[in-house]
């Protein structure tokens, strides 16, 4: 009798981590320009956290697993935060927009600063 319920716990423990795996999907997709050129370097994060991140590739591509309901936050230089609620697609393209606010950027030269 005793064998029988440690097999039941181990059968409940399995079933009970079967479904909280579930709920995570692999996302991928491409970050680009508003000229439909790719980004490289963008960070993917998932929202609210800091350990699970992707990066863009040469085409502007990524993979990364997050919860089902989550939502990714894409950024890069010169380009606009975009908040992007993933709702359960396995496929995302992403389009950044130009962050006009970076065009006057601060320029160090050899004796001294200027602005652009």
């Amino acid at each position: 009798m005793k064998k029988f319920k440690i097999f039941l716990t181990a059968v409940a423990v399995f079933t009970v981590s079967l479904t909280a795996a579930a709920q995570n999907i692999a996302v991928t997709g491409t970050v680009k320009d508003a000229a439909g050129e790719p980004i490289v370097g963008a960070n993917v994060v998932l929202q609210g956290s800091s350990t699970n991140y992707a990066l863009t590739d040469f085409n502007g591509a990524f993979k990364i697993t997050v919860p089902k309901n989550g939502t990714l936050e894409v950024s890069s230089m010169g380009y606009q935060t975009a908040l992007v609620p993933v709702k359960g697609q396995s496929a995302l393209n992403i389009v950044l927009e130009d962050d006009s606010q970076l065009l006057d950027e601060t320029i160090v030269v050899a004796f001294g600063t200027g602005t652009k």
